[in-house]
């Protein structure tokens, strides 16, 4: 059994960032950048218990290979575990709760496929990262931003845990507020990282590959295609200060900064694959969709 404790602040002009910052460990931080009603909070996990990952079939938990060929039956034990732990808390409190459904948060690569269908995986320069990657946190800090108000979280083992959390949290907040404001680095500049050989491809070889996937797609090997391709390079930055400048340039609902041990994951999509809320999944995917009508009936239509 865990005690969880939750307190909040109300603290004016402090942006949710500056405290990632200076967070030690590995840590994930989920920012709206769009904030609205259904978008109102952003969080950051902190304090991992566990961390568990997959890669070609072969699942490690803190480090130790496990008898598991997928990494789903063990997230789906610690989701319905933190779920309980932290709905039961949500109900307990008087004010509103940010939607936390437990201390359960990472990614899923594409290659993740593998574990869902009978499909043998395909050779990517993937950089050698994880097919799947997932933090057990047992903290997690929220900003309100309908209500500008941050909450600070922790699901410990004693009463003397969560009082050390609090401790360290106050004189982080301490620093966060005597450093508003600091630029601690230059800005950074994706195109200037990046070196000749690794420039986009030339239009005659751009062509030439949407060519070979309309064949494809003709031949009925594929029905859809998301092509990308990659861009390398090489420069000493925080992946923090490569968020800010990702998030200001594309703004998202939803943008993600992972770091982890050897590795950091930054993403800000305007594509929602689903989210669930009040027990429905809403999905807002981009690729393969269809205008709407006027009308319901219209936008009938148009689906069927």
């Amino acid at each position: 059994e865990r005690l969880v404790m939750v307190e909040k602040q109300k603290l004016s002009g402090l942006e949710i960032q500056k405290i990632y910052e200076l967070l030690p460990g590995e840590k994930l931080l989920l920012m709206t950048t769009k904030p609205s009603a259904q978008e109102r909070f952003s969080f950051i996990g902190c304090k991992p218990r566990a961390k568990l990952w997959a890669k070609n079939k072969k699942v490690w938990l803190n480090g130790e290979l496990i008898a598991d060929k997928s990494p789903f039956p063990q997230l789906d034990k610690w989701q319905q575990e933190q779920t309980k732990v932290w709905m039961e808390k949500s109900r307990e409190e008087k004010t509103i709760m940010p939607f936390f459904m437990g201390g359960v948060m990472g990614f899923l690569g594409y290659e993740a496929y593998q574990y869902v269908e009978d499909i043998e995986p395909h050779p990517v320069d993937d950089g050698n990262l994880p097919d799947a990657y997932f933090f057990l946190f047992d903290g997690f800090i929220a900003y309100d931003h309908m209500d500008d108000c941050f909450y600070f979280g922790l699901a410990a083992q004693t009463y003397n845990e969560w009082v050390a959390y609090h401790k360290e949290i106050k004189a982080l907040l301490v620093l966060s507020q005597s450093h508003r404001g600091e630029i601690r680095e230059k800005p950074y500049s994706i195109s200037s990282s990046l070196s000749s050989e690794f420039l986009p491809m030339s239009p005659l070889l751009y062509q030439k590959a949407i060519a070979d996937i309309k064949e494809r797609i003709a031949l009925g090997y594929t029905y859809q295609v998301n092509f990308s391709y990659q861009f390398k390079g090489r420069r000493s930055v925080s992946p923090l200060s490569v968020f800010k400048q990702l998030a200001q340039a594309a703004p998202a609902n939803q943008a993600a900064l992972l770091e982890a041990q050897d590795f950091a994951i930054i993403s800000a999509s305007p594509e929602r694959l689903f989210s669930v809320r009040e027990g429905l999944i809403h999905s807002r995917p981009i690729k393969g969709t269809r205008r709407q009508g006027k009308t319901a009936a219209e936008t009938e239509q148009f689906i069927f």
